[in-house]
């Protein structure tokens, strides 16, 4: 049985998707009962939940966990959970710490523990994610664009989601996702990127070139502020680009829940979980490469505040 690190995507998320792929009950600690109960659409899993005291309970109980926190908190519960000898499967959320050193670091425990453990990078688990090919495509330009407004910047939420020094901002917790998507792709260098935004703690926009042998350059443009919502894969010169994948959002093509209250990244959650039936050297070499390429991204990264033009509207500093 799995339990569950989270209270917030844990619940509305993983847990529906543990109760669909495994078919078993989930053991949760007693402070997530109000959020169950405030959920109308958890309900119906109620009957699957088997309460417990605390974290350390659940944990002593538990064959699999389920991380979904923030990046500081992970690399602790990883080392918590590994005490358990009964534990033999972790499930992770993006970023695995708020730093590529640390994620490394995290990795590297995860592989010395003996454990199966799998990352949250959910584009790959996409359908458009999962029949991606660009092995034929050597002499086309990639561009990869993704426009939206953060629900902590539409909102004025203040957490750790926007503060790049705990893992947020517009690369360490959207802009890893595509990493992880073209790392399984073959990518392997980047050659340019730049955060920029308004405040220096809190990166907005990234853009980013990789390359790789026998893959076409690829251009990255993360928009985290932008005022139109898009998400676009296309291929080829600026004058005739074809659109490989074209949403207006990266999860807009998965399939509806019976529920419509429910979250519609549920069923890539689930075929997150069914890979944990998967060999896991090939999972490995991936998390590698993505936090590599992660390294890569950051070292290259400079910081570049936008200014305010007379008109209120924003303009990009050239520092």
């Amino acid at each position: 049985m799995f339990t569950i690190v989270g209270s917030g995507f844990g619940l509305y998320g993983y847990l529906p998707a543990l109760v669909d792929v495994f078919g078993e009950s989930v053991i949760l600690p007693a402070k997530y009962e109000g959020t169950i109960n405030s959920r109308p659409e958890l309900q119906k899993y109620r009957s699957a939940i088997n309460w417990v005291t605390d974290t350390d309970a659940a944990f002593a109980r538990a064959t699999g966990v389920v991380l979904a926190t923030a990046p500081t908190e992970q690399p602790a519960l990883v080392e918590q959970a590994c005490r358990h000898p009964g534990i033999k499967t972790l499930i992770l959320e993006k970023p695995l710490a708020p730093s590529p050193a640390e994620s490394m670091a995290l990795i590297d425990l995860l592989m010395d523990s003996g454990r199966r453990y799998r990352v949250g990078y959910s584009l790959l688990a996409t359908r458009w994610g999962r029949r991606l090919d660009l092995r034929n495509a050597a002499s086309d330009e990639l561009l990869i664009e993704w426009m939206f407004t953060a629900h902590h910047f539409s909102t004025g939420l203040r957490t750790w989601k926007r503060q790049h020094e705990h893992g947020g901002g517009v690369l360490r917790f959207f802009g890893i996702h595509l990493l992880a998507l073209l790392a399984r792709e073959g990518y392997q260098s980047v050659t340019g990127s730049i955060l920029s935004g308004d405040v220096v703690s809190e990166p907005e926009r990234w853009q980013a070139t990789l390359e790789a042998p026998g893959l076409p350059p690829c251009r990255i443009d993360v928009d985290s502020r932008a005022g139109a919502s898009r998400f676009r894969v296309a291929r080829g010169p600026a004058e005739a680009r074809s659109d490989i994948v074209d949403l207006s959002e990266p999860f807009a093509s998965e399939e509806f829940r019976p529920d419509p209250r429910e979250d519609r990244r549920i069923s890539v959650l689930a075929r997150l979980l069914e890979s944990t039936s998967a060999d896991d050297e090939s999972f490995h070499r991936l998390y590698i490469a993505t936090n590599e390429m992660w390294r890569q991204a950051e070292s290259l990264a400079g910081l570049h505040l936008r200014t305010v033009t007379a008109n209120g509207s924003h303009a990009r500093d050239s520092s």
